[in-house]
């Protein structure tokens, strides 16, 4: 028995959907005043950018992809 993890590319919470939410959490996850940080998949999920941080490129590719799927 196997145990797969799927990332879905911009779902930084989990829900397996890329919509307003994601976009806010990783606009909060950018500041690092704030008390959220992505870690594991969901950082990955939310580093669309794939430069190993949290920044405006991928808060705009999350945003990009959201409206799309709308």
């Amino acid at each position: 028995v196997a145990e797969y993890t799927l990332v879905v590319r911009g779902d930084v919470n989990g829900d397996s959907v890329c919509d307003v939410l994601d976009c806010m959490l990783l606009e909060l996850a950018r500041h690092e005043s704030n008390n959220v940080s992505l870690e594991g998949v969901y950082f990955a999920a939310g580093n669309l950018a794939e430069d190993n941080e949290i920044n405006i490129d991928d808060v705009k590719a999350v945003v990009n992809k959201a409206l799309a799927l709308a």
